[in-house]
């Protein structure tokens, strides 16, 4: 039978009917309801996209020294000053570290039996039975933006004992009783065998007056397993030296051998660094002379012209690794540290989102949410305010709320700190949004921050 043009447009109809009904489109795609509206200003790092623009011109970074960071396959690379570094794995924002290690880009080393190691290093040494073991460097080179050296050791001990390779003389880095140090690594196993290697592992060394030894904080670990896996294989110990007649600190990896057993291992060692903090922070390249990485401060600067008393900031990031010392920033809409909308991520709940508002320097107090914090783990979370209530909601889970007195004037959007600045993200910020005059509904940040 052939279809007249009514009867086609009472279909249609009909489908469109029926489509309502359904909650689908006519193109048979579902429509949520509670789906957000289009936000004012949105920017994803790890898409590499803002509709208000390119990154760099909805953006502004101010950092005076190189940048390192990593992508999804581990891969590292550097950007000049006042350049974000982001990358598939987001943007990553940080405080200022120094890398005390003058040398870790392996600088002045030499292939051979046993070679040279990178200058300023110490060893290898050993603190018992050596036997017949030696060593020998067998490449200088590059992996995954990593520099790093080939370490063999091999030969037969004499019993069981450790091989140990400083990266700093043991009176080069001055340190005081109560800090708080972090050394770091990239190791992998790229030759031989694991036969009578009982461990690997990484020592921060606390030192006395003229270099004396006073205890070593080590971290067993699992080497990366070939050169392919070094850019994915860091690991890390932080340590609090607590005598009193603390005067430096050294960094060291050890290689721990069970038994007079041949033995046969390369393993390759990249970019060591020990830096004054607790927790470790991107690598930081040295040559000849301890580096300082200079804080990232990024702002958003294509801000729609009306910021209303009703809005809602929402951010997608790696859970940092900061929060044991207090609040750890994400986003800060503010005029300055007495008026903001802050959303972040507090030491205080073990809740991987918080949100506060300080109003006329009067502080409202913290919301927070209702979904854990885990290390590492990307979270997504937003913070709505309106001149009577504000609330928070983590990884589609409706979390605190309370009442608002007023939400305070702002002219700014601060990514990854908060403040003076302060409370630097040091973590990945994937994608943040906002919506300038509108506090969405609980729904709909349930469907927007769902995992």
């Amino acid at each position: 039978m052939r279809k007249t043009k009514s009867s086609a447009l009472a279909l249609s109809a009909c489908l469109t009917l029926s489509s309502a009904a359904s909650g689908q489109s006519p193109a048979g795609f579902f429509v949520n309801p509670n789906s957000p509206p289009s936000p004012d200003l949105s920017i994803d790092f790890v898409g590499n996209f803002s509709p208000q623009g390119n990154i760099s011109s909805v953006l502004t970074t101010s950092r005076n020294s190189i940048k390192t960071c990593d992508d999804l396959n581990g891969y590292w690379h550097q950007v000049p000053a006042n350049v974000l570094c982001y990358s598939n794995k987001g943007a990553l924002i940080e405080e200022s570290r120094t890398n005390s290690i003058r040398n870790n880009t392996m600088t002045g080393a030499a292939t051979g039996t046993p070679g040279t190691p990178p200058t300023n290093w110490v060893g290898p040494t050993y603190t018992a039975n050596q036997g017949t073991l030696a060593t020998q460097i067998t490449a200088i080179s590059n992996q995954n933006g990593i520099a790093y050296i080939g370490l063999r050791l091999f030969g037969t001990p004499a019993g069981a004992g450790t091989m140990q390779l400083r990266f700093e003389a043991n009176t080069q880095i001055v340190a005081t009783q109560n800090q708080t140090w972090t050394g770091s690594v990239y190791e992998s196993v790229i030759g031989g065998t694991t036969t009578n290697i009982s461990s690997f592992s990484l020592s921060v060394r606390e030192l006395g007056a003229a270099g004396a030894f006073i205890a070593d904080f080590p971290v067993v670990f699992n080497p990366g397993n070939g050169l392919s896996t070094l850019g994915a294989s860091r690991s890390g110990i932080a340590a609090t030296l607590n005598n009193a007649s603390t005067a430096f600190v050294s960094s060291l990896i050890n290689i721990s051998y069970s038994a007079a057993v041949a033995t046969d291992v390369t393993i390759a060692v990249g970019w060591p660094q020990l830096e004054l903090g607790s927790f470790a922070t991107s690598p930081i390249p040295t040559t000849n002379a301890a580096v300082t990485r200079a804080v990232d401060l990024v702002k958003a600067t294509n801000l729609p012209a009306t910021i209303g008393t009703s809005r809602t900031l929402f951010a997608r990031f790696l859970d940092p690794p900061a929060v044991a010392s207090g609040a750890t920033a994400i986003l800060d809409m503010s005029t300055d540290g007495n008026n903001r909308d802050d959303l972040f991520v507090a030491s205080a709940t073990g809740k991987n989102a918080s949100g506060n508002t300080l109003n006329a320097a009067s502080n409202l107090g913290r919301v927070d949410s209702a979904t854990p914090y885990v290390l590492g783990q990307s979270a997504k979370a937003a913070y709505v305010t309106s001149p009577s209530s504000r609330f928070v909601v983590a990884n589609g889970v409706v979390g605190g709320s309370s009442t608002n007195t007023g939400s305070p004037p702002v002219s700014q959007i601060l990514i990854g700190a908060q403040g003076g600045p302060t409370n630097y993200a040091d973590t990945y910020i994937q994608q943040i949004q906002l919506w300038a005059n509108q506090a969405l509904t609980p729904a709909q940040l349930q469907v927007l921050t769902s995992p």
